[in-house]
């Protein structure tokens, strides 16, 4: 490949997370809008996983014909369960938290994999992991700002779904191995479905035709969300991804201050250009080893 073409495919690879970044801001801030008119993020998640499992289901037809071992059965349905955990606790902490502070927070769930991966799956703590991760934590710190008056334990709860994300990560790096990525989503969706249906008629409410309409859309961001990240991780590379994961927080924060009149303050700021480079840079150094599973992060063979 020439280096002209080299360069046009990273400026579409950029435009397409970029896209990513948009399409997930506003999943954040409909999901949030719609949960203050009363709806349960319970109900939010089962319209937007049925969608997206009958989506799947209908443009891969006839290639879920082989069921996998009851091992992997069994890690699709505890990855499934982590993130309907995870979320769950993210979008409830939006009660508490501004949506700014909160996805800023979110962009430290590449450190607690690291973490993850050196105590579950035994790997080597390398030299250049320690002053990134270093960095990212202190990162979090300026963002969370214990003992100020900025400070709010409810920011807490985000830590804990971004752990609990970084593990669903771990298992999707072990399930990259041998399984394709729409197979995994496909995996992902319907056990994410199937678990939250028995409990979905308790936090059931029915909706008006407004409320319907916001989480019809979300389902179809959703959906989109992941197209578009497909298409940027087929053109680029996680290193060309990371940097630009801060317009996310940008987009976060317009939108939350026209629609809830929330403020980014400016250790939030700080905390997630101190985050995202130091996650950057641990992805440029492991950008060849995890190829596969990053590319999996978007679903690179959909």
């Amino acid at each position: 490949m020439s280096d002209d073409n080299h360069n046009i495919r990273s400026i579409e690879s950029i435009g397409w997370f970029i896209l990513h970044c948009l399409l997930f801001s506003l999943i954040s801030v409909l999901t949030k809008y719609v949960m203050k008119t009363g709806i349960s993020i319970v109900e939010i998640i089962a319209f937007q996983t049925f969608f997206t499992f009958i989506f799947l289901t209908i443009i891969k037809k006839g290639t879920f014909k082989i069921l996998p071992t009851k091992r992997i059965l069994f890690l699709h349905a505890v990855r499934a369960f982590l993130w309907l955990i995870a979320t769950a606790i993210f979008f409830k902490s939006l009660n508490h938290i501004s949506l700014p502070k909160a996805t800023s927070l979110s962009f430290s769930t590449p450190l607690f994999t690291i973490i993850f991966a050196i105590i579950i799956l035994k790997e080597v703590m390398r030299k250049h992991y320690i002053i990134p991760l270093f960095l990212g934590f202190i990162g979090m710190l300026v963002i969370l700002r214990p003992g100020f008056d900025g400070y709010d334990s409810e920011s807490l709860l985000v830590l804990v779904a971004c752990i609990l994300w970084s593990i669903t990560d771990i298992i999707i790096k072990h399930l990259c191995a041998s399984h394709k990525n729409a197979n995994i989503t496909w995996f992902f969706t319907g056990f994410s479905f199937l678990m939250i249906l028995p409990i979905l008629p308790q936090f059931w409410t029915t909706p008006n035709i407004m409320q319907f309409g916001i989480m019809m859309a979300i389902a179809v961001l959703f959906l989109l969300n992941i197209l578009s990240l497909t298409n940027a991780y087929k053109l680029g590379s996680m290193t060309v991804m990371q940097p630009f994961a801060f317009t996310n927080l940008i987009f976060v924060a317009i939108l939350s201050y026209f629609v809830f009149d929330e403020m980014i303050v400016t250790p939030t700021i700080i905390g997630s250009v101190i985050i995202i480079m130091s996650t950057s840079f641990i992805a440029y150094n492991e950008r060849k080893k995890y190829q596969k599973w990053l590319s999996y992060k978007i679903g690179s063979d959909f």
